[in-house]
């Protein structure tokens, strides 16, 4: 407005300011608009004088806020497309990244976290993931809240993704990143409430590592940024978790017995903690009838995706097996067993069912070398 009326003095006074105000503001999509629009009416207030404009500078500020802004909408595309079955005409995809190949953004606060977010969310290779680590820790202070909380959640979804396919030294990595984003529990979710399935997955993944003093203060304290609606149910799938990994399994068959989840994802986890801690209070005969159940369920429920059933059926298939051998006393059942699940390609609970057969077989072991009965001979090492 100052220098459409020629006011010259007052624009430059008024520049130093908006520079200023630039300098200290957060990246976001906005920040690269207001940065081109000001550059663009610095140039035409230096076309009136000696001073040559800066136009080199006003076309590459144009530059990044288009990949800013293109690069937001290819990440929501994708997330999209990984969430339902649909696919999108990404318009100037691969021009953009060939594009960026000659081009520095490496001091870039969006494009440098959107070309990780991007590639991360495309490729699922892990050399993204750590990549964002990186660049969120160096533009960390450029970086608003629902940013910041935007990356965690892509950092988690990838970290689940991995621990469901058996890369295990995810759990601890995935702790260590919620540790450090819900840092003294003091951190506002942006998004106005937590989203259910995320909060049940950082508290299983930390009550899976024993975290229990830190997952109980987590569940105090973020429980309450849930929807109103799904607070008791989400404590009550929360808390099953707990209790299970603390061995406290009557526990937490009182809490998965309120359970009454609407998410086909929280329903099948919801059976599976009871299907465990069945196993593991030794309520065989029962189980039989819990895990027919299981499987009708799989079959009748039409809306479960091909990924869930492929990491589920498995558990369903080798558990049955692994009661049914331990009903009927069958030794060598279960180590062919042991040996037939070993070499099967990784599915949800795999460690689980191997741990419960090497318990199994070792007490056998004991039991056979105190007493010195006859009969069937463990062979050492079979089951380690």
């Amino acid at each position: 407005l100052l220098y459409d009326r020629n006011l010259s003095d007052a624009f430059r006074k008024k520049s130093v300011q908006i520079e200023k105000l630039l300098d200290e503001s957060f990246h976001h999509a906005e920040y690269y608009e207001l940065r081109f629009k000001y550059t663009s009416k610095l140039n035409g207030y230096l076309s009136d004088k000696v001073n040559i404009p800066d136009y080199q500078k006003e076309i590459d500020e144009f530059i990044e806020e288009f990949i800013v802004i293109i690069f937001h909408l290819y990440h929501r595309l994708l997330v999209t497309q990984n969430i339902v079955n649909v696919s999108f005409n990404l318009r100037f995809y691969d021009s953009v990244f060939e594009f960026l190949k000659s081009f520095d953004f490496s001091n870039n606060t969006l494009i440098s976290l959107y070309y990780n977010l991007v590639n991360l969310t495309k490729t699922q290779d892990e050399k993204y993931f750590y990549e964002l680590i990186k660049v969120q820790e160096k533009f960390y202070k450029k970086l608003t809240p629902l940013y910041l909380y935007n990356v965690f959640v892509t950092l988690a979804d990838f970290s689940m993704n991995k621990i469901s396919k058996g890369d295990i030294k995810y759990k601890k990595i995935y702790f260590d990143l919620t540790k450090k984003y819900f840092k003294d529990f003091k951190t506002k979710i942006e998004t106005g409430y937590l989203n259910p399935v995320l909060f049940s997955s950082i508290v299983r993944n930390a009550a899976s590592l024993k975290e229990f003093e830190w997952v109980e203060s987590f569940i105090s304290a973020y429980s309450v940024q849930l929807e109103p609606d799904q607070i008791e149910e989400s404590l009550n799938y929360a808390y099953a978790d707990v209790e299970f990994s603390k061995g406290n399994f009557e526990k937490s068959l009182e809490y998965i017995y309120k359970v009454n989840p609407v998410k086909v994802s929280m329903k099948i986890n919801s059976k599976k903690i009871q299907i465990m801690n069945f196993f593991e209070l030794g309520y065989h005969i029962e189980l039989n009838s819990l895990l027919d159940s299981f499987k009708h369920f799989f079959h009748r429920e039409k809306s479960i995706g091909e990924t869930l059933r492929k990491r589920n059926l498995p558990f369903i298939k080798y558990i049955s097996e692994l009661n049914h051998f331990i009903i009927k006393d069958d030794v060598e059942g279960v180590e062919l067993l042991f040996k037939k699940i070993d070499k099967t390609e990784y599915f949800v609970q795999k460690e689980w069912i191997k741990r419960k057969i090497t318990e199994f077989l070792n007490k056998k072991k004991k039991k056979y070398s105190l007493n010195k009965k006859p009969g069937y001979v463990l062979q050492p090492g079979s089951y380690n």
